[in-house]
């Protein structure tokens, strides 16, 4: 059942490219299917909750933007091209992390939910433990 639950998450999101199993694609989406806000609103109804990140001395992601105050839960940003950043979010009955990973200005589109990776779990880890870089 567990199990279930994510996978609901993950199919009230494919519409389009929004979700996808393989790894994804850095080339910018020809249009999202979902808004950022929207995307957290089904993470948060199947019970994932965003985890704010330590940024304090983090000045290479959070340096100079504000969206670190306003989304702490960002824990990775290309920072070039389409911008694609990543959210962590955390369900604490079964111990399962998700990311929205978000493209364009601001962060607002939504690409992609995905099981967070080992990679994405030792940034998380990273960024909660020390404040990033």
């Amino acid at each position: 059942m567990k199990r279930s639950a994510i996978w609901t998450l993950l199919a009230c999101l494919i519409t389009g490219s929004l979700v996808s199993p393989a790894a994804p694609t850095r080339a910018a989406p020809k249009q999202a299917t979902a808004t950022y806000a929207q995307a957290k609103a089904i993470a948060e109804k199947n019970g994932f909750a965003a985890t704010p990140m330590n940024h304090a001395k983090d000045k290479i992601l959070c340096g100079g933007d504000d969206l670190c105050m306003r989304r702490p839960e960002v824990f990775f940003c290309s920072g070039v091209g389409s911008n694609f950043c990543d959210f962590a979010y955390y369900r604490k009955s079964d111990h399962i992390w998700v990311v929205i990973e978000t493209f364009g200005d601001d962060a607002n589109l939504a690409h992609e939910v995905r099981r967070a990776s080992k990679l994405d779990l030792e940034r998380i880890k990273e960024h909660r433990a020390a404040g990033g870089r």
